[in-house]
């Protein structure tokens, strides 16, 4: 059984979703790999109002024709995280702007979509309150705060400034092997966890599924963004860095040193169920994950 959050709009692991996202200067990831849909650059020269709403308008349709869960999406969830982007955007009082909300009334312009009247209060009153913001960082926060109110972590909204690094990382995303030492290391929290892959590098080592990663050779991980902890692991094919890890039921951290080598990626996996049903599962797709298909059946 293959299952993903997200639906595509045409064949092949690399067709953007039909459609764009208006003027927007960025792109969402509407990818089932984590893909980007490049969008027509404008939203920099988008400094009205006129100019910069009809850009969320239309980053919500694409969000109703591409996203598989739409149906179970809550308004009230994507209104809230609207007015709490939009409140980060500025660090002065809010409790006149939120007092002045409630009292708000009026009907929106022709053009907002049905159910997003209040977020198109919000954006309104933000520009009153706060002039000095731009209409282009209000489009862009809302347009984010949608993104993050989806299910999983394969929908993401990247400004155009990021977009070129998202397109690389994507493209590597999609190779079925790379040089590492072979575990995916999520937070949790504010912990970084280490799951090695079966037969890698990390699993020979020792390395066991839910040790807290503290430090890479000497280097702690605290603070660092995802992209800096993967960058603390590069280097050559065949030297070790040395990991400290903290594990459940050791009294004190771990140093433990893993080679780096050329590490296949897994994205199948098969079990015989009860009744001899045979059981396989594609967890993302990658350059090699036909391949790894094939050798399951």
């Amino acid at each position: 059984m293959v299952s993903a959050p997200i639906e595509r709009s045409g064949p092949g692991s690399g067709t953007p979703l039909s459609g764009g996202v208006g003027d927007i200067d960025g792109a969402i990831s509407l990818f089932p790999g984590g893909g980007a849909v490049p969008a027509p650059r404008g939203l920099a020269d988008a400094g009205s109002a006129d100019a910069a709403w009809p850009l969320v308008w239309e980053a919500r349709d694409q969000v109703d024709a591409s996203y598989a869960h739409r149906d179970t999406l809550e308004l009230e969830l994507l209104i809230d995280g609207a007015l709490g982007s939009l409140l980060e955007l500025t660090d002065s009082n809010h409790y006149p702007f939120l007092a002045d909300l409630g009292r708000m009334r009026g009907q929106p312009p022709v053009g907002v979509p049905p159910g997003l009247a209040e977020i198109w209060r919000r954006l309104v009153l933000h520009q009153r309150q706060w002039p000095r913001v731009s209409n282009t960082d209000r489009a862009e926060a809302v347009i984010a705060s949608m993104m993050a109110t989806l299910e999983g972590p394969l929908a993401s909204y990247f400004p155009a400034a990021r977009y070129p690094e998202a397109s690389e990382n994507l493209a590597q995303s999609l190779e079925g092997s790379y040089l590492g030492i072979g575990a995916r290391i999520p937070r949790r929290g504010w912990s970084v966890i280490l799951e090695p892959y079966k037969d890698s590098p990390a699993d020979k080592a020792g390395i066991q599924k839910s040790d807290v990663l503290k430090a890479v050779d000497g280097r702690p991980v605290a603070g660092r963004s995802v992209d800096e902890m993967i960058d603390l692991f590069d280097g050559p094919k065949g030297t070790k860095p040395h990991l400290r890890v903290e594990r459940a039921g050791e009294p004190s951290s771990l140093e433990i040193g893993v080679f780096r080598g050329t590490i296949d990626m897994p994205s199948v996996t098969r079990q015989l169920a009860p009744g001899g049903i045979g059981y396989i599962s594609i967890d993302r797709f990658r350059d090699n994950t036909g391949e790894q298909f094939a050798d399951a059946l």
